[in-house]
């Protein structure tokens, strides 16, 4: 009576070397990445959700000494509300800085105004980006304005609002105004360029290795 041998199959030695793993090459990389951003992740301290603040105490009104708000910049849509009620024939100043600890990058800052009551004489709303670098609105009435500035990740931005009217002309009213800020952040672009140019070099140097050898002999 024979007896059973089992043995392993036979191994195409060309297949074991371009894939002597049987795993896919992209899966592989993409493992990599995967395990690139939990590394990243790991070291980098994660970013702050957005936040939402509206104004209690009435804003400073020095650029020497603005408002600090409490929240640091987070992901997302950063939003800030007030008022500009303007007193007697002053107009109202709203001056805030907002830190960005985190390092975001700014995509865009939008101001809305609503409840808009000229003065007398009229003068419009304006909003000046102090810090980092300069960009100003003006505003005639209720509606959202883009803050034409270009911003990457700066440490912080300072803000400074002025209600309907101009600091020093002669009012017989000043105006007034409702305003929503609001800061969009995200985490700086160069991380996700960094992430995918890692787990390319990965995916291409584990191809080069797994090239098929010259046949061997028979």
């Amino acid at each position: 009576m024979k007896s059973l041998c089992l043995r392993n199959p036979p191994v195409d030695q060309k297949t074991r070397r371009i894939n002597p793993r049987g795993g896919s090459p992209l899966r592989t990389a993409l493992v990599a990445v995967v395990g690139g951003i939990g590394l990243w992740a790991g070291m980098t301290p994660s970013a702050q959700a957005a936040f939402t603040v509206v104004e209690g105490v009435d804003f400073s009104n020095s650029r020497f000494t603005p408002t600090i708000i409490p929240s640091v910049l987070g992901t997302g849509d950063n939003v800030i509300s007030g008022t500009l009620p303007g007193s007697s024939t002053i107009p109202d100043l709203d001056i805030f800085r907002v830190d960005n600890s985190d390092g975001l990058a700014i995509t865009a800052i939008t101001i809305h105004f609503s409840s808009f009551e000229p003065g007398s004489p009229f003068r419009p709303a304006t909003v000046n980006l102090l810090a980092p670098n300069s960009g100003t609105i003006t505003a005639g009435g209720n509606g959202t304005f883009l803050l034409p500035a270009v911003i990457s990740n700066p440490a912080n931005l300072t803000l400074e609002l002025i209600g309907p009217g101009q600091p020093g002309s002669e009012f017989i009213s000043a105006g007034s105004a409702n305003y929503t800020v609001t800061i969009s952040a995200i985490p700086e672009p160069a991380v996700t360029v960094f992430l995918g140019a890692a787990g390319m070099a990965l995916l291409v140097g584990r191809a080069r290795r797994q090239e098929p050898g010259p046949p061997g002999p028979g």
